[in-house]
């Protein structure tokens, strides 16, 4: 399927490069983005930093919302990101309760550290690790995973691109697939350690594994939102909420 702004894509960066060259620059960009997450020295900061940039160097204002998905989401796929939402605490929650293998378990150590420094109190525990992985972190995942790189793997795998050509067929699932693939193996930083203690942190190849799982699944439901409502926002909402689940559900469970 052809794209429908010819003229347009080929004022920006990204739409003006050759297929080698964005084959090239795409392997670049994607293991320069893990090894900084992966030495994450500034928990998060720096490399949604880089996410923004980069995304924001390849784009065009005008293409972000062509090509990128920043166009006004209806009610009925923010009502699905809801529902998105209900599935992953109907699936994690009791795989949290029943199994050491979640990767909810992630945040157990740091929300009994932080609960201890702030005196115990739950609910600011739980609001200051909100603020840690439910806002700038998530937009700058979300830009990263389910704008460029999908529309990158899409454009790769011959799809339509661009406003009102995303449709959820086979093809579609396959490059949703491959895209949250690499948001599940971005996230081997919490599943091992940060880059800098490998050799001094045994992997518990079986927790990253099935982390590295989970975490695909739970972007592919992203995925899925970002294509059906042609919009970047409901994928946002669902994986900020997801996030607060995340934490909170942990917490009164660990904390109290």
């Amino acid at each position: 399927m052809a794209e429908r702004s010819t003229v347009k894509a080929r004022r920006t960066s990204w739409n003006a490069l050759a297929p080698r060259a964005k084959v090239a620059w795409f392997v670049l960009i994607v293991i320069v983005a893990w090894f900084i997450r992966m030495a994450d020295p500034l928990y998060g900061v720096l490399f949604s930093i880089f996410y923004i940039a980069v995304v924001r160097m390849l784009y065009s204002k005008a293409d972000y919302k062509e090509f990128l998905g920043f166009n006004k989401p209806s009610g009925k796929s923010i009502g699905f990101a809801f529902v998105v939402v209900a599935v992953m605490v109907a699936v994690f929650l009791p795989f949290y309760v029943l199994s050491p293998l979640c990767p909810m378990h992630l945040f157990d150590p740091i929300l009994l550290q932080i609960d201890g420094l702030l005196g115990g109190n739950v609910v600011l525990t739980i609001l200051v690790m909100c603020l840690a992985i439910c806002t700038f972190t998530v937009y700058a995942e979300e830009l990263f995973f389910r704008a460029f790189i999908q529309d990158a793997i899409d454009g790769f795998a011959g799809l339509g691109r661009g406003k009102g050509l995303m449709k959820l067929d086979r093809r579609r699932a396959t490059t949703l697939l491959w895209s949250n693939l690499l948001f599940g193996v971005a996230h081997v930083n919490l599943l091992w350690d940060d880059i800098f203690r490998w050799h001094i942190t045994a992997p518990d190849f079986a927790f990253m594994l099935v982390g590295v799982l989970s975490l695909s699944a739970a972007g592919y439901l992203f995925g899925v939102l970002r294509v059906t409502s042609d919009s970047i926002w409901p994928a946002v909402v669902a994986h900020v909420i997801g996030n607060f689940f995340q934490v909170a559900l942990p917490a009164v469970i660990v904390l109290t």
